[in-house]
């Protein structure tokens, strides 16, 4: 078997001495079904849709800082690598802030006694509103209380991702 640059030069020269079939004498276009080509409407083709989810709004807007935003949407989807994973679970699983309770997301926020301790000082400092119930409750809460365009409720999204991505 050839390899190497004399395989490569052998197919380099049979690909340039194809003639493609042309069955008029036009000239030859690429056409995209649906109008204009877009690259949106190449990865529409491509990506799997899936459901809108509610809290997209607590991710989205003014006042975002990437990186605060991209470890909330890791929290929302429980994704963080708390205690509780399964390769985590030689470290003994205690929440590593209180050392009371197995670290969970339903733990951390806002059930340590640690995370407790910083929505009463933003409650009292900035009238930061949170409900303090089960987490997978109070993130539609949120989204639907912190919606919208208003610069207070923009705010209050960027504090509520800072808050987690402090825990």
């Amino acid at each position: 078997m050839e390899l190497g640059a004399g395989l490569l030069s052998r197919t380099w020269n049979a690909l340039k001495s194809y003639t493609c079939y042309r069955p008029f004498n036009g000239s030859d276009s690429i056409l995209w079904r649906g109008g204009d080509f877009s690259t949106t409407a190449v990865y529409d083709i491509f990506r799997s849709p899936g459901p809108k989810v509610g809290w997209y709004s607590l991710l989205l807007g003014p006042c975002k800082i990437p990186k605060l935003s991209f470890v909330l949407w890791l929290a929302i989807l429980e994704k963080l690598s708390t205690m509780d994973k399964p390769w985590l679970s030689h470290l003994g699983g205690v929440c590593v802030l209180c050392g009371r309770e197995l670290e969970t997301h339903e733990h951390l926020f806002f059930r340590c006694s640690y995370s407790r301790q910083c929505i009463r000082v933003l409650k009292s400092t900035v009238r930061f509103t949170w409900p303090n119930r089960a987490w997978g409750v109070d993130i539609p809460w949120a989204s639907k209380r912190y919606m919208g365009r208003r610069i207070v409720q923009a705010a209050y999204r960027a504090l509520l991702a800072a808050i987690v991505y402090h825990i």
